[in-house]
């Protein structure tokens, strides 16, 4: 979805295009220009629009994984087992779980 504020003869004119997949949205790109966008300037935007998503949705992603995982290590540790706990965490834990720990619950 995009939108244009402005954009009347001594405005400057901002064009929002929202970022994500499905119908939520995931952030917004602001273009501020003095005249309406040529066909090479919305090409451009749209390629932005583009790359900017799949980042997004890559980011959203990868930190839906990391929260799974750290709920996997947790319940190794709730269940006494340190070692596995961090042979899954790796570098993941800098180094947290190296030292002694205790859990209180």
């Amino acid at each position: 979805a995009s939108a244009v504020v402005g954009g009347t003869e001594d405005d400057d004119r901002v064009e929002l295009q929202s970022l994500g997949t499905g119908r939520r949205v995931r952030g917004a790109l602001a273009v501020g220009t003095g005249a309406p966008l040529g066909t090479a300037e919305r090409y451009a935007v749209h390629s932005a629009v583009a790359l900017l998503t799949l980042a997004t949705e890559q980011s959203r992603s990868l930190q839906a994984a990391e929260q799974r995982l750290g709920a996997a290590v947790l319940r190794m540790l709730l269940s006494g087992q340190p070692d596995h706990a961090r042979a899954v965490a790796g570098d993941l834990s800098g180094g947290l779980l190296d030292a002694p720990f205790r859990l209180l619950i």
